[in-house]
């Protein structure tokens, strides 16, 4: 991403036109370095936590960073940086999670104290299907 910007700049083109070429890469890693910020301050949190309760954010971190894998798989694999296989993987990985977590679902909503009148929206209840 990088060498194409400065690739842009030094065959003189405008600085505005050479950023807006490259915004799609520019954002990829702009989010891919808040995923890891996020990921890191999960992993931090998780060792100050009480020890009951490090397995189970442990697989709530485990959870978050798959499904942002999972959810940009397509970019992964035409970028050549993961296989198919892997990707499959994955998605067996966050079903596997999930299924675990399932029967902690209702006290982890509890825990993070998401209102009742907004586990109730309309919208909560299609996203769930």
């Amino acid at each position: 991403m990088a060498r194409r910007l400065k690739q842009r700049l030094d065959n003189g083109e405008d600085p505005f036109d050479a950023f807006s070429q490259c915004q799609d890469h520019l954002l990829s890693v702009a989010h891919a370095h808040v995923e890891r910020l996020v990921a890191t301050a999960f992993r931090e949190a998780i060792a100050g936590a009480p020890a009951p309760l490090r397995p189970v954010l442990t697989d709530l971190a485990d959870l978050h960073v798959l499904g942002g894998l999972e959810r940009d798989a397509a970019w992964f694999l035409t970028a050549g940086v993961m296989e198919g296989g892997k990707v499959r993987a994955i998605r067996n990985l966050t079903l596997e999670l999930s299924a675990a977590l399932a029967p902690l679902a209702e006290g982890l909503v509890d825990a993070f104290g998401i209102p009742d009148a907004v586990l109730g929206a309309p919208i909560a209840a299609r996203s769930a299907r």
